[in-house]
């Protein structure tokens, strides 16, 4: 009922389960039941480590829907795991696998992920600018043929 192959019948979602994470910011994720299950605060076992075995602190919420919601900070570049357990076995994807960057490092991945969402945006407009004349083409050449189908039909 409250597993399946071993694991916990949860997932987890959210940016703070991202593998590149931001140093000394807020991050966050949820963790939900399946529609199937359910438990309860006392049932979550979660532990943030970095590769020394260091525990970090976290705060977990109760938010009131049957899913839980935990907050931490990361306050150096490194690696770090979070390991998340419901009912003492593991939640798909646990243990997460976290590797933080500097501030300048996440603000020259910005700007990279930026530039490539601009050049996205760019190339969809070129597509639709293309898709827009193609059509109007085609509805232009129909009406050419719908003309010469009157004159030879008169």
């Amino acid at each position: 009922f409250l597993f399946k192959d071993g694991l916990a019948k949860a997932t987890a979602e959210g940016d703070g389960l991202a593998c590149n994470a931001p140093t000394g910011k807020d991050l966050d994720f949820t963790i939900y039941p399946s529609a199937d299950s359910a438990f309860k605060k006392k049932d979550i076992r979660l532990s943030i480590t970095d590769s020394n075995g260091k525990p970090y602190k976290y705060l977990l919420y109760d938010n009131g829907d049957n899913s839980f919601d935990v907050e931490f900070q990361l306050k150096k570049e490194g690696e770090y795991w979070i390991s998340l357990m419901v009912f003492n076995k593991p939640v798909r994807g646990s243990p997460f696998h976290i590797i933080t960057a500097g501030v300048k490092e996440n603000e020259r991945i910005a700007k990279q992920e930026a530039v490539r969402s601009e050049r996205r945006a760019k190339l969809l407009e070129r597509k639709k600018a293309r898709e827009e004349l193609a059509k109007k083409l085609r509805a232009e050449r129909l009406k050419s043929l719908d003309k010469r189908y009157d004159q030879d039909h008169n």
